[in-house]
């Protein structure tokens, strides 16, 4: 277990004491309201102890507005080890938010909150001490939902308080190849969604090129398509992405979790010509892409930025 020091100059190392969460209800969900941003720099929390109706209760619900579409987000606190049942806890309250959309978009209608380009395909957000690697790797079996895993532990001084924040990656996407696991698809973009031949295209043109740059490059990045736009993901994290949706800027997006501006992570846009956003509430950079043959190598030093962000590397 991870242990902090405070280090002043001149005196030796002095250890900070470990200031547990009491309990789940009263102290670590009135925590995780009031500082969403530990658990994700888009994560907006708009409910919690929210009755399914079948004796359950949901800790908290949020909305994940990475790649500007608001996924429904589920989030589970333990105020001790996370073991393999609550996989089966958490699956069954997605389940229920998938099933049950009417009652989401009373919840969301409740606190006035915009139901454009949700997607109530569910996100899972699991928030422990410490997880059960075994809890990790059963999560890997289920492609229904995405999942996180955040351990967080809190430490006190007498002047300040301390978090140590840890995602946790599941063991099984340690290895080398993309893979794919997909709800959405290309002929469902165009069939469902009204998204152009044209844009479709450009869309496949880039995933090839992406999924050949991972590869060469070994990055462990498995490939998710969403409802409006694909992100390559490390665990349950966005790394990179081809975003649809976005009309006002363009008809497709090519997207970087830079955690910050390129020109704070010391990155120039190759193509400055090219129509571009950032997104500071998110961390991501876009770039417009108006034509399937664009080069995009220009663009592996802001993909390589991005798998470090995201993977701490």
């Amino acid at each position: 277990m991870a242990e902090l020091f405070k280090i002043a100059k001149g005196e030796k190392a002095q250890p900070i004491d470990e200031f547990a969460f009491q309990d789940e209800l009263n102290d670590l969900e009135p925590f995780i309201k009031e500082n969403p941003q530990v658990l994700g720099e888009s994560i907006e929390i708009f409910d919690e102890q929210v009755d399914t109706g079948a004796g359950d209760r949901i800790d908290l619900l949020g909305l994940d507005k990475t790649a500007g579409t608001a996924q429904i987000t589920l989030i589970e606190l333990k105020n001790e080890f996370a073991q393999q049942p609550v996989l089966l806890q958490t699956l069954r309250y997605a389940s229920w938010v998938k099933n049950n959309p009417d009652s989401i978009k009373y919840l969301l209608e409740k606190k006035r909150l915009p139901m454009k380009n949700v997607d109530f395909n569910p996100k899972i957000i699991i928030v422990a001490p410490q997880i059960d690697p075994a809890l990790l790797e059963l999560s890997q079996y289920t492609d229904a939902f995405d999942f996180d895993f955040i351990e967080i532990r809190r430490f006190r001084s007498k002047e300040n308080c301390y978090l140590i924040v840890e995602h946790k990656i599941p063991p099984q996407v340690l290895v080398t190849k993309v893979r794919t696991r997909e709800e959405w698809d290309w002929g469902k973009y165009e069939s469902k969604l009204g998204i152009s031949k044209d844009q479709i295209r450009i869309g496949q043109e880039l995933y090839k090129r992406i999924e050949n740059i991972c590869e060469k490059h070994q990055w462990s990045i498995t490939p998710r398509f969403n409802q409006y736009y694909i992100a390559f993901k490390f665990g349950g994290r966005n790394v990179l992405l081809i975003n649809f949706w976005v009309s006002q800027i363009g008809p497709c997006y090519l997207g970087f979790k830079l955690g910050q501006s390129p020109e704070e992570v010391g990155l120039v846009d190759p193509y400055p010509d090219a129509k571009h956003e950032y997104w500071k509430s998110a961390g991501e950079y876009y770039v417009r892409v108006e034509k399937p043959d664009l080069e995009i190598d220009g663009y592996i030093p802001f993909m390589e930025a991005a798998y470090r962000s995201v993977t701490k590397g």
